[in-house]
């Protein structure tokens, strides 16, 4: 994995229920899952797979 092509996209935190995820502005709400001694895990996508994601999806909402 070379972080220079990716981008980080949110956090995960796993509970009982199963892996939730937050975007990055949620990180605050993230934490509120996670147990005293842990944090929420930085979840990263490629830059590429992310921009023709976003450009198949604008097409299909267009």
């Amino acid at each position: 994995m070379n972080k220079s092509q990716m981008i980080q996209t949110g956090w995960l935190v796993e509970t009982a229920a199963g892996l939730m995820y937050w975007p990055m502005s949620e990180l605050a709400e993230a934490f509120k899952y996670c147990e005293a001694d842990a944090k929420p895990v930085p979840a990263w996508a490629y830059a590429s797979e992310l921009d023709a994601h976003q450009s198949a999806q604008a097409t299909q909402e267009a």
